[in-house]
Order: C-alpha cells, then structure tokens, then sequence
C-alpha cells in the first residue's frame, strides 16, 4: 500500500436474502482486518427537486492492492466500529508497482444545506 494506514477495515459482502421484519440482510466478512489510509472531504450538490445546495460529507479510504471491495459491500472501521456503505470504487494508477484500491463512502444520514450564494447586484 502507497499511503499510510491510519487505521484497519473489514470488508463486509451481503450474503442471503434480507429479513423479512427487518429488511437486514445477512453480512460476513470477506478476509481478515486491513490496513487502510482514512480521508474526510465535503462535496456540494443540487438537490435536482428543490433546487438547494447540501454538503455531503464523504470519506475516501485507501485499501491495500487486491482487497475485494465492490460497490453495496460496506466497510467496518475497527477503530471506531462505524459501518460505511461503499459508494464508489476505483484502482488508483501508478507505475512499476500495483496501486491501490480506493473506495469512496457518502454518510448520507444528515446532509448539512449551504447558505445560498448572494444575488448579483
């Protein structure tokens, strides 16, 4: 791995069918505990039906090379115990070594609404 591992992950796949009184669906871990470099940044988006701007927070981590991750598995930080849905994967390119796996995370829970930007005078 290219970035330093600040903390560890497990890489959870659903597996079965969901629940039929809690629609939970049955997880299990895909290997052992990884090593994983932790990053937080904020996006703004348009809601397209109201038309108002929302900070979505969103964490990028950075996985070993040939960690099997998929988008709709979900990430286990075993530092803090918090569970992450993946949103996004993508291998990132670099030469003479294999590069890492990143997997993007939206918390959509709580967006934040930005203030509107002033009208021109």
């Amino acid at each position: 791995m290219l970035a330093v591992a600040n903390t560890r992950v497990t890489v959870l796949h659903a597996v079965g069918e969901p629940d039929d009184y809690t629609g939970e669906v049955p997880e299990q871990p895909a290997a052992e505990p990884v090593p994983a470099a932790r990053a937080e940044r904020s996006r703004s988006i348009r809601d397209p039906r109201t038309g108002t701007w929302r900070q979505i927070p969103e964490t990028v981590w950075r996985l070993p090379h040939g960690t099997l991750a998929r988008v709709g598995d979900r990430l286990r930080d075993e530092t803090t115990g918090k569970v992450h849905p993946i949103f996004e994967t993508r291998e990132h390119l670099s030469f003479g070594h294999a590069g890492d796996l990143i997997c993007t995370t939206r918390r959509t829970d709580r967006p934040t609404p930005l203030p509107e930007p002033p009208a021109p005078p």
